[in-house]
């Protein structure tokens, strides 16, 4: 069975230009086996020329799969649709990655390790105790320990499972019960706290596999290091054009580390 990366671009067009940076570094630095694994982008059908443009230099092979998709919140859920693929079945392993990430070197350095069918593996960010991660979703007392590790959505590497689609099909009917039903405001950063505390609240995340081979990008900082395989520009949420200055920067200084193939 093969391996499956996919990737969300809705709402503007710059996320084009980002997943042009990320696949270029991915067929650059990261050991892409098209051989063992396939790529799917789901877009909206307004963008998807556009994309298939800015792209096409690249000529790295990408499946397209369009969905009804207009606007911020439904975007970022766009990630938890994975299940919903046609012959979805013939792929054993998946990883989701934000398009504001680059690819600094073997990404089989995480495809191929062993994961079990009931977690998400995911990279620290913060703890549980954070409205960015699911607090205020807490009844009181918490059913989980607040102290622990939460993860950032950016990247999600899992088994293709019956206990991960239940698992986003609970998160998406949170998302539904609090923002349609109970009409509360989507939180800043949309679906990510509904992610993280419902994968708490189930024991169903790992955040050590893979945390090692992650490292989150605030500024620009002067660190590139080639152990490292996923640099995600965090920040900025919604300002493509922020991120894209900001890998663009990240590349021009570190040329030797993230070209390398290793």
């Amino acid at each position: 069975m093969k391996n499956l990366i996919y990737f969300c671009a809705f709402c503007n067009s710059g996320y084009g230009d980002l997943l042009f940076l990320l696949l270029n570094s991915l067929r650059s630095n990261g050991s892409f086996n098209p051989d063992t694994t396939e790529l799917l982008l789901f877009t909206s059908s307004n963008l998807v020329n556009d994309i298939i443009q800015k792209i096409s230099p690249l000529n790295f092979p990408l499946n397209i799969l369009t969905l009804d998709i207009y606007d911020i919140l439904s975007a970022a859920c766009a990630r938890l649709h994975i299940f919903k693929v046609v012959n979805l079945e013939k792929y054993d392993k998946l990883l989701y990655l934000d398009t504001d990430i680059l690819i600094n070197s073997n990404i089989n350095k995480i495809l191929d390790l062993a994961i079990n069918d009931d977690k998400l593996y995911v990279g620290t960010e913060m703890t549980l105790d954070s409205e960015f991660h699911g607090k205020q979703f807490y009844s009181v007392p918490p059913q989980v320990d607040l102290t622990q590790p939460a993860f950032s959505s950016s990247v999600l590497y899992f088994k293709n499972s019956r206990k991960i689609k239940e698992l986003f099909d609970a998160i998406h009917e949170h998302i539904y019960q609090d923002v349609v039903l109970n009409r509360n405001k989507p939180p800043g950063c949309l679906d990510q706290p509904y992610i993280v505390y419902n994968a708490a609240i189930r024991n169903m995340y790992n955040p050590t596999l893979i945390d090692q081979y992650i490292a989150g990008i605030g500024g620009l900082e002067e660190v590139a290091d080639d152990r490292i395989v996923i640099y995600h520009f965090k920040g900025s949420l919604g300002n493509s054009q922020n991120k894209k200055q900001r890998m663009e920067t990240f590349i021009s200084r570190h040329t030797p580390v993230l070209n390398k193939t290793s």
